[in-house]
């Protein structure tokens, strides 16, 4: 009868199995761990103008990458929000201008979909939960002047939160009756047309306000031509900013209400008188 041989586990193969055990006494909690809960935000809000002009928007920090004259936002958790309206104007291509219309706190439903319909005639903002059944979906060239009224008092729409209405105020521009010229060389046509060609070649108004700041520092310019550079500006929030630093290197300041009524939006037009009649 032949001995019977035993092979103890040599000191390496101690090790794997070590290493085995260790690693099976840290997977089995894990198998047996239920999933980590997350809440479901069902909060919705949908935000169109009172005109039902297109629009864009920002929650609380983030810009939502979408336009039209009513926008939808899910899964979002109920309570206060800040929110920033923008109209949106399409100018050919790729190419737009966005406005600040309205920005504040909202409060969002979990209930439904929280509607807002802000009207930036009065200042209203209406707020309600339901359908917005007074909405109709605009046709071609039909982005303007529909005048549309949410109906509070229906069952479906609750009013959860209204803001009192803003009566508009008018501003004016009183223009110096002496104003003191810019000691600065006149802007020529030939170097209007370069400057104009090197901003034009910029994406951003940023890079459009360097260049037009940079290009002017020394230069005289006439309201005639002011209203030709802002053309170049994508966004009515620039060219109020640019208005205003033109101001002092302007030559016929007296003209300066034909720069404030070329502006589309009147919180624009009062942000640029409230800046002249204390610069004067």
């Amino acid at each position: 009868m032949s001995p019977i041989i035993v092979k103890f586990p040599t000191f390496i193969n101690m090790k794997k199995i070590f290493v085995l055990l260790v690693l099976f006494s840290f997977a089995v909690p894990q198998m047996n761990a239920q999933p980590e809960w997350r809440p479901r935000y069902e909060g919705v809000l949908r935000v169109r103008l009172e005109d039902s002009y297109p629009i864009t928007v920002a929650l609380d920090g983030r810009y939502f990458q979408k336009h039209g004259p009513r926008l939808t936002i899910g899964d979002l958790p109920p309570g206060r929000h800040y929110l920033k309206i923008y109209t949106f104007t399409p100018q050919g291509g790729t190419d737009a201008r966005a406005h600040l219309v309205f920005e504040g706190k909202v409060r969002i439903s979990a209930d439904g979909i929280t509607n807002l319909v802000y009207d930036p005639t009065t200042g209203a903002m209406h707020t309600f939960i339901g359908e917005d059944n007074n909405y109709l979906e605009p046709g071609p060239g039909e982005m303007r002047g529909r005048k549309l009224v949410p109906d509070n008092s229906t069952v479906q729409n609750t009013v959860i939160d209204t803001m009192p209405a803003i009566k508009p105020v008018e501003k004016k521009f009183i223009p110096p009756t002496v104003s003191s010229k810019p000691p600065y060389p006149a802007l020529n046509k030939k170097d209007m047309d370069k400057l104009g060609t090197k901003v034009k070649a910029k994406i951003t108004d940023t890079d459009k306000l360097k260049d037009l700041q940079s290009g002017l520092a020394k230069k005289a310019i006439s309201t005639k031509q002011l209203q030709v550079v802002l053309t170049w500006l994508n966004f009515e929030s620039s060219r109020v900013d640019f208005a205003k630093w033109s101001y002092s290197h302007t030559t016929d300041k007296q003209n300066y209400n034909d720069i404030v009524n070329g502006l589309t939006y009147k919180e624009s037009k009062d942000e640029l008188i409230d800046y002249l009649n204390a610069a004067k």
